[in-house]
């Protein structure tokens, strides 16, 4: 059975878009923080879909971080950016292997997770900005 309530609030979530850049930064320094990342961080937000990856990528030979956007609510994207930080948190503390990024290993398990814990702990200051 639909709530339709809660299907309505789906549709208005806010859809990503330029006007997402100062909490898509705020975000990402927020992650950093609890992270404990101190190396610099390189995001690129993309609208094209690339074989390579679903809606986020972690390239540890280069540092940086794709996230497609393309007809995604912020939150969504917001959440594919804390998975692959957390990827850029393993990598940095040499945790990652050849397997790390397949579905149902322990680091991608572990991305998943900690995505979803820096999320709640975003959104509960910043759920205006987010939804």
């Amino acid at each position: 059975m639909i709530n339709f309530k809660q299907y309505n609030e789906l549709l208005n979530e806010r859809s990503f878009d330029k006007s997402c850049s100062d909490v898509c930064k705020d975000f990402i320094n927020f992650c950093k923080t609890k992270l404990d990342i101190s190396d610099d961080i390189n995001v690129v937000f993309t609208s094209k879909d690339d074989a390579e990856m679903t809606t986020g990528s972690y390239d540890p030979n280069t540092g940086q971080i794709k996230i497609l956007t393309k007809d995604r609510a912020l939150v969504d994207v917001l959440r594919s950016v804390a998975h692959e930080l957390v990827h850029m948190h393993q990598d940095i503390n040499g945790m990652l292997i050849a397997t790390s990024g397949e579905t149902g290993s322990p680091h991608e398990n572990q991305a998943n997770s900690l995505a979803g814990v820096l999320m709640r702990l975003y959104t509960k200051d910043n759920r205006e900005q987010v939804y």
